[in-house]
């Protein structure tokens, strides 16, 4: 688990993403990936709710975010688990990295 201090420097490499105004706005889409994945293991008797739910939504919704095309989703998922997040490189070592969110509407 990441500690505090370590997730707010990670969340500050994305200033705005997390405000209440760009959550809202992401909520339609968040229902539609999340019932898109319920509806692929509906009738089935086990499901790895870690697997096929919880990563994989963040992991969609984000890359979408991001601009990151379907297929290359695994790509996103490489990233998600790439070193800066466990520590083993500082958020310095990302600071090429600067997006800008924005909300329509």
């Amino acid at each position: 688990m990441l500690d505090p201090l370590r997730h707010r420097q990670l969340r500050g490499l994305v200033p705005g993403a997390f405000t209440p105004r760009m959550t809202a706005a992401l909520e339609p889409r968040v229902e539609a990936v999340t019932e898109s994945l319920l509806d692929a293991v509906t009738g089935r008797e086990e499901l790895d709710l870690v697997a096929e739910l919880t990563y994989p939504r963040p992991v969609i919704v984000i890359a979408e975010q991001l601009g990151i095309p379907g297929d290359d989703r695994a790509m996103s998922r490489r990233w998600a688990e790439s070193p800066l997040l466990d520590g083993r490189q500082t958020t310095s070592s990302a600071s090429w990295w600067r997006p800008r969110w924005t909300v329509s509407g």
